[in-house]
């Protein structure tokens, strides 16, 4: 049985509340046990990773302009390229190391980043301009990279197939070290299509690559993880049809969904389930629990169930949770909570691998579970929420009250702390929207 303890820290330019904040000696369950501020960062987009064996966490951005990441003012003066910048941080959120790389990135890119619990991490890094060196000598395109978690330094590094201009979304490595890559790619006719490279541990080389399905349409990544076998479990959205280990066809007036487990080593599906969804760019969020069983959060109804009566598009907002066979997929207990008095949900990530079932969601309005109750703002919050593995009822509920903040990762740490890791959104004098990281460790 995993033990988690719960604290929150934060890297940000300003204050940062959380509700309902307890005195040290009243702290019990669900209790935030500090908060802490760190200088603050203009990411354009960012990526945290938890290393199992180590505290702390791992921390890839793409930076505008100049800021100070812990180690002093990094970054081009506004209005220049953005840089990517690669560090470690201890638990109170104080740099170990860092590093930027001055390749001329554009805007779009989005850092994936991933641990292997054997001193390992993987950054994979896609649309910049030129070359791209990471210590091992220029790559193109789309960029994988296996560093050292202590310092740094690049063991390996190599490109991804150019075919349809590859922009990893997610990464995950396997126990034997090697690397998935979850890429959004440029179909035919200009369609967005999901894809798979699977790299080899010592050197990067592509050991397979292969599409998430057979599209009509477009399809789309919300969700990437993995199961301790090594099988991948992947979410997403798509119109038209979709082929996984069965046809899906996208409802007429609806908006359609997956859930797939995908082989190891085959790369193709072993089970599937088509979801409808509230809107195409709702996030649905799935992960593998330490036994295999696969949990399934965020707004929808699964489409190939006659008597699955929810509706996404009905008036009533609600968050729906689901407990999945790991062998087949079929469902073991699900649940549903209406949210009359929140204005927004969405899911950001569930944790992967562990007992526990942590939610990391952002919600305007109220957001009220039970008999738990989180006052967020109107414009956007975080919510960290652990979930009963029996039945799916809430357990506990801690919320950043914070103007602007979005969930982003949620994870544990060595100790088996519950770090919940969200963002704060601000503008610089251009109108571009840039990001500040907190994290939220909370008692079990």
């Amino acid at each position: 049985m995993v033990t988690l303890r719960v604290v929150l820290v934060c890297l940000c330019s300003g204050a940062l509340a959380c509700g309902g904040l307890p005195e040290p000696d009243e702290l019990g369950r669900g209790g935030i046990r500090s908060l802490l501020n760190f200088p603050g960062t203009n990411a354009l987009a960012l990526d945290v990773a938890f290393d199992p064996a180590r505290d702390g966490l791992l921390l890839a951005a793409l930076q505008s302009g100049p800021a100070d990441y812990g180690r002093g003012t990094v970054g081009r003066p506004a209005g220049e390229p953005p840089i990517a910048v690669l560090g470690r941080y201890n638990e109170q959120l104080q740099a170990m190391w860092s590093t930027t790389s001055d390749a001329a990135f554009t805007t779009g890119t989005r850092p994936a980043l991933a641990t292997d619990g054997a001193g390992n991490m993987v950054l994979a890094l896609g649309a910049f301009d030129g070359q791209l060196d990471l210590g091992d000598g220029p790559r193109t395109g789309s960029v994988v990279a296996l560093l050292s978690v202590a310092d740094g330094f690049t063991r390996w590094s190599v490109s991804l197939p150019a075919e349809g201009r590859p922009q990893p979304r997610f990464v995950v490595t396997d126990a034997d070290g090697s690397t998935t890559v979850a890429s959004e790619v440029e179909g035919s006719g200009g369609a967005i299509q999901a894809r798979i490279d699977r790299l080899a541990p010592t050197n990067g080389a592509l050991l397979a690559s292969r599409g998430i399905g057979i599209s009509t349409g477009n399809v789309r990544i919300d969700s990437f993880g993995r199961d301790l076998d090594g099988n991948l479990i992947a979410g997403g959205a798509f119109d038209q049809t979709l082929t996984l280990n069965q046809v899906f066809t996208q409802i007429a007036g609806q908006h359609a969904g997956f859930i797939a487990k995908i082989g190891r080593d085959s790369v193709a599906a072993l089970w599937s389930r088509p979801l409808r969804k509230r809107a195409p760019t709702d996030r649905i969020v799935a992960a593998a629990l330490a036994d295999g069983d696969v949990v399934v959060a965020g707004v929808f109804a699964f489409a190939d169930d006659p008597s699955d009566g929810d509706d996404p598009l009905g008036p009533t907002l609600y968050l729906r949770l689901a407990r999945l066979a790991g062998a087949t997929g079929e469902t073991l207990w699900t649940t549903r909570t209406n949210l009359p008095n929140t204005a927004a949900l969405d899911v950001a990530d569930l944790a992967d691998g562990i007992e526990a079932i942590l939610l990391n969601a952002t919600f305007s309005g109220t957001l009220q579970l039970g008999a738990l109750n989180a006052v967020g703002t109107a414009e956007s919050s975080m919510a960290v929420i652990r979930f009963s593995e029996i039945d799916g009822s809430p357990a506990w509920l801690r919320f950043s009250s914070t103007t602007a903040a979005r969930g982003l990762r949620i994870g544990i740490d060595a100790s088996g702390d519950a770090l919940g890791v969200g963002t704060f959104a601000a503008r610089n004098a251009d109108g571009m929207a840039l990001d500040s990281i907190f994290v939220i460790r909370v008692v079990p």
